[in-house]
């Protein structure tokens, strides 16, 4: 078993898994810092960790919408929660997107950009992006769609059902893949639909596990350690990359061994140490995902304006501004919502037939 150490605060419980939403925001940056400034590198597969994020969002949300107070709440309650949870954030980073337009434009960007931004309506505009002042945006509309799923469909039916489509969404994503050549789809107009592939495995995924944890977590729990959780997430992104595994066969795979780094967040206990920065880890995860690509696009622009040896070092400087400025927001009211309050920590799910 685990040191006493790593159990001995019940607080901690879901304390890796906040760490973990962080480390995964951390690498949807680099992936970012990659692609407008170097066109590439070791965090070239790195847009997976969106997937990651939906396996999580799935496992976390089943306690509060299946389980106590939220199984009898009506759906367009539900719903609207996680609205008002998500929206001040991405209002934020819309206004952002909004600063940046204007002063590379020279104008303010047209009133369908900002209604897109602030209503949470995608543009759909061929290969163009549906979110063009905040892009990351995608994905988070593809998740409340999740959620809506969640509290009218999902929530409704047993275990075996939810197995069975999770198995036919992987397949589907599967062959969506080497149709595309990546999983790096959905948030262009053209992709939009591949998008939503995505999150219908990696949601449905974590449902599965939220439903047989206490199955599969007391054993979890004795034999698996901490470290095993980011070690297992930063090889699964960067080992393909470093052995050439085209992405068209290794994106699927790399999507499914997510199943047991959340399973093993979810039972394994952090070192008392380590407490502080998972929960710090953990509190800029969401502001860091939704607020870091506007920072990052005024990066692009000002390396531009700058001999190419310190392009790294102007993106550098945006990245740990990203950073700063999750860490400020992630301490106000924008951060949790519109009369948000903390989602239950995990009560562990009745066991399904």
């Amino acid at each position: 078993m685990p040191p006493a150490s790593h159990n001995s605060n019940p607080a901690h419980r879901l304390l890796l898994i906040d760490a973990m939403r962080g480390i995964a925001a951390l690498a949807v940056l680099m992936f970012h810092m990659g692609t407008l400034h170097l066109g590439g590198g070791v965090f070239d597969r790195s847009y997976l960790a969106v997937d990651f994020f939906y396996i999580l969002s799935g496992f976390v949300l089943v306690p509060s919408l299946e389980q106590g107070a939220g199984a009898k709440t009506g759906a367009g309650r539900l719903i609207a929660r996680r609205v008002t949870r998500l929206w001040p954030m991405m209002a934020v980073g819309t206004m952002l997107g909004i600063a940046l337009t204007t002063a590379s434009d020279g104008a303010l960007p047209s009133v369908a950009l900002v209604l897109s931004g602030l209503m949470f309506a995608p543009l759909f505009d061929d290969n163009q992006p549906i979110f063009p002042l905040n892009a990351p945006q995608w994905s988070l509309l593809s998740e409340l769609l999740a959620n809506g799923a969640h509290v009218l469909v999902l929530r409704r039916l047993g275990l075996a059902v939810l197995v069975g489509l999770a198995g036919a969404s992987w397949l589907t994503l599967t062959a969506m893949a080497h149709a595309h050549g990546s999983l790096n789809a959905g948030d262009r107009g053209l992709t939009w639909g591949q998008g939503l592939l995505r999150v219908s495995f990696g949601y449905i995924a974590g449902c599965v596990l939220a439903r047989t944890h206490a199955r599969w977590a007391p054993l979890a729990a004795r034999h698996l350690r901490w470290w095993l959780a980011p070690s297992v997430f930063a090889a699964l992104l960067v080992v393909p990359v470093l052995l050439v595994v085209p992405a068209a066969s290794g994106d699927p795979l790399t999507v499914l061994g997510f199943i047991p780094v959340v399973a093993i967040a979810a039972a394994a206990r952090i070192p008392d140490g380590l407490a502080r920065t998972a929960a710090w880890l953990g509190r800029i995860s969401f502001p860091l995902y939704a607020l870091h690509f506007p920072v990052l696009r005024t990066a692009e622009l000002l390396a531009a304006r700058v001999p190419p040896a310190f392009g790294g070092m102007v993106f550098l400087a945006a990245a740990t501004a990203s950073i700063a400025l999750a860490h400020i927001v992630s301490r106000s009211w924008l951060a949790k919502g519109i009369g948000a309050v903390p989602l239950p920590r995990w009560r562990p799910a009745a066991q399904a037939a």
